[in-house]
């Protein structure tokens, strides 16, 4: 099947399209990326077996009238463009992205009769996904909705595969490891004030700090002021290994950084971006935090609540529930949603529960192989039957094992098939019959 493949202009629309693109690839489609030429575009193509085509356009939003006519019949335009290249090559799909170049693609793919389909990564959805999003097929999103839309499916944002890869954290209890990040672009705001925070402090920190071009010196001498050990690069070249290294992470929160964030069970800091559309980074970093993986400053509150939070996180020890080097995980992903629940599933992962939900199965992630004390006991406190859907490795069957041990007859077990490595490697259809089995189980337990 031939599919256009439509993102452009930032890393938040078009690394999530590079994911999914890639995967398609693999299932024998040919794929078509759409975009409007920027360097991140390009490099992020590299190497990879994409058609790409260049469309230059712009929206109309914050234009002179003048400009705004002179657009708008460049969107003309532009639409026919896409149209006869639609028909040429035969598309049968279209995925966008977000951004306004997906508008112009989805109209002529709609005129084409190509199915369309969006992905939104925000808990907002975004204009011009908002706009498309009455004619999809389906709406896949990375967060639940504030206000939700008809044909959607939350499935997880796409993230790297860099991010998805077994590390090799190894802690260090005498040093507190920080990654701060403010996007490809960097943040003012973290720039200037985070390297001020932790002056004075009795702990020992180090901090890795991506600053955005053109802003390394003044950031570096921030620093060299505070006396810490930092390293600041105007861009790491590989994020994750920096998400791996650290104990937690400091970012503003757009919908892909802090889904590469938690893909890693990594706590994070986040600082929403005030001036965000809808204020939709309130928005995800609040799913965030209910998913027990970070808390929230908000910049109207000011430096003191800062770094209060930062020495929170530190000294106390009680925000971050499933960071590495900091305390034992004592929550469950999803527990907020699920506890009134008398059965749940339990699985390794945040998006494995994700899917489980969307089939109607209630779920909580351990979000690593090993199991706590802590999440044991909530566990027993919350819910009659247990049943585990462990991952197809031996770290998988460890976890089975802690569960069954310390929960004993409560405990029963659901074993995927060997060409899955876990849920996440499962089509719609094979996790729908997970029903079954779930139904299964249950009267199993109950008899």
């Amino acid at each position: 099947m031939n599919i256009i493949i439509a993102a452009a202009k930032t890393g938040g629309h078009v690394y999530p399209a590079i994911e999914v693109g890639k995967k398609l690839l693999s299932k024998g489609n040919k794929v078509f990326f759409i975009g409007n030429g920027s360097q991140i575009e390009k490099n992020a193509l590299k190497g990879l077996d994409f058609e790409y085509k260049e469309i230059n356009i712009d929206g109309v939003r914050g234009k002179s009238l003048f400009n705004k006519i002179f657009s708008s019949i460049n969107i003309i335009s532009k639409i026919f463009t896409i149209w006869k290249f639609i028909n040429k090559n035969q598309i049968k799909a279209m995925v966008g992205f977000g951004g306004f170049i997906t508008v112009p693609i989805g109209i002529a793919s709609l005129i084409s009769g190509v199915k369309v389909f969006t992905q939104e990564q925000n808990s907002v959805m975004g204009s011009a996904n908002k706009l498309l999003s009455k004619f999809a097929v389906i709406n896949f999103l990375g967060f639940p909705l504030i206000k939700p839309q008809k044909n959607s499916k939350v499935y997880g944002n796409p993230v790297r595969d860099s991010f998805t890869k077994n590390k090799t954290y190894v802690a260090q209890n005498n040093i507190i490891k920080i990654y701060i990040t403010g996007g490809s672009q960097g943040s003012q705001y973290l720039n200037t004030i985070l390297p001020t925070c932790f002056r004075n402090n009795k702990f020992e920190v180090e901090i890795r700090h991506q600053c955005g071009i053109g802003k390394k010196h003044g950031v570096n001498q921030l620093y060299e002021k505070s006396n810490i050990n930092s390293v600041v690069k105007e861009f790491f070249d590989d994020p994750s290994e920096q998400v791996d290294w650290c104990d937690y992470v400091v970012c503003r929160s757009g919908a892909l950084t802090i889904s590469e964030v938690s893909s890693m069970s990594k706590g994070a800091l986040m600082i929403p971006l005030p001036s965000a559309i809808d204020n939709h980074q309130l928005f995800n970093a609040e799913h965030i935090v209910n998913s027990n993986l970070g808390i929230i400053h908000q910049e109207k509150n000011g430096v003191e609540d800062l770094k209060n939070l930062i020495n929170k996180i530190i000294i106390e020890g009680k925000e971050f529930k499933n960071t590495p080097g900091l305390p034992k995980a004592k929550t469950l992903f999803n527990l907020h949603r699920v506890k009134t629940s008398d059965n749940v599933y339990i699985v390794e992962s945040s998006f494995d529960s994700i899917r489980l939900d969307q089939v109607g199965i209630p779920s909580v992630a351990t979000l690593g192989a090993n199991v706590s004390k802590a999440q044991v006991e909530l566990l027993q406190k919350y819910f009659n039957n247990v049943i585990v859907v462990a991952d197809n490795d031996e770290a998988g069957g460890n976890m089975k094992d802690r569960i069954i041990e310390k929960l004993g007859s409560r405990v029963s077990v659901i074993k995927l098939d060997t060409k899955y490595k876990d849920i996440g490697d499962m089509d719609d259809d094979a996790i729908s019959g997970l029903q079954f089995q779930f139904d299964k189980s249950i009267m199993s337990m109950l008899n």
